[in-house]
């Protein structure tokens, strides 16, 4: 998972063990940042287990996120309609950089604090 570790990465270089291998198949395996979304269930039949690999594509270049059924091991891309966002008029640009604006302060109130 660390395959430039120590190098490029901050951790401990360890003598007798590698901790950033997996020993055990996980349930559900991410792989972040991807052109697009796509799964795939892969099956060991020795041991009688099974991965959900998912690549969760990433959210700037295509307004999408990963939703995961924890019971069946499902997953769904789910896409955000940004056409109201890209419909804004200048006037409503304004008015809603205005109204954030607000709430920047308050945040920023909080965390001079």
């Amino acid at each position: 998972m660390f395959p430039t570790s120590p190098d490029t990465l901050r951790a401990f270089p360890f003598i007798d063990e590698d901790p950033f291998v997996i020993m055990d198949a996980p349930h559900v395996y991410f792989a972040g940042n991807q052109p697009t979304y796509c799964t795939k269930l892969i099956k060991n039949e020795e041991e009688n287990e099974a991965t959900r690999v998912i690549c969760v594509p990433s959210f700037r270049r295509t307004k999408s996120v990963v939703l995961l059924d924890l019971d069946t091991l499902q997953s769904y891309e789910y896409k955000f309609d940004c056409a109201m966002i890209c419909n804004m008029t200048k006037t409503d640009e304004l008015e809603f950089k205005k109204d954030n604006a607000d709430e920047d302060e308050k945040n920023l109130v909080i965390a001079e604090s």
